[in-house]
Parts: structure tokens; C-alpha cells; sequence
């Protein structure tokens, strides 16, 4: 699996910055921490996530998310 494909695949995104930061916005209300809004330098629209470089997780196409690691096994077993 590519860097590529980790940093995209299954994660929801916007087409502007402002739409990405008022998700995250809502998100940090909610609880969840260090969530920020950012371009992504493969697709070019913009994610929602924590610090670049640090995905414990992958997002699967049921919405579910599951262990990096594992999810990197089963693709390429």
C-alpha cells in the first residue's frame, strides 16, 4: 500500500479549507482533540486529522476504523 493511498483512502473530504475547519471545529466541541484541518499534498482537498505522520488508523469503506498496522497486513496478504 502507498503512502498515497494511506494518507487518502476512506477519509472524507472538502473541497475548501473554510468547510474542512468548521468539521474539525465541530469535532474539537465534541471532544476529540488536536484535530485540525489541512490540504492534502496527493489529492489536493482537504482532510480533517491529527498531526501529519502519526495514522494509527485506517478508515474502512463500512465507516469503521481498524489498526493501521492490520489494515497494511491484510492488504498485503
Amino acid at each position: 500500500m502507498t503512502e498515497e493511498e494511506i494518507s487518502c483512502t476512506g477519509k472524507r473530504w472538502w473541497f475548501t479549507r473554510a468547510e474542512a475547519r468548521r468539521e474539525a471545529s465541530k469535532l474539537r466541541r465534541q471532544g476529540q482533540k488536536g484535530i485540525r484541518a489541512y490540504e492534502c499534498r496527493y489529492c489536493h482537498l482537504h482532510h480533517i486529522g491529527g498531526r501529519p505522520g502519526y495514522a494509527t488508523y485506517q478508515r474502512t469503506d463500512r465507516g469503521n476504523t481498524i489498526p493501521l498496522h492490520q489494515y497494511i497486513q491484510e492488504r498485503s496478504a
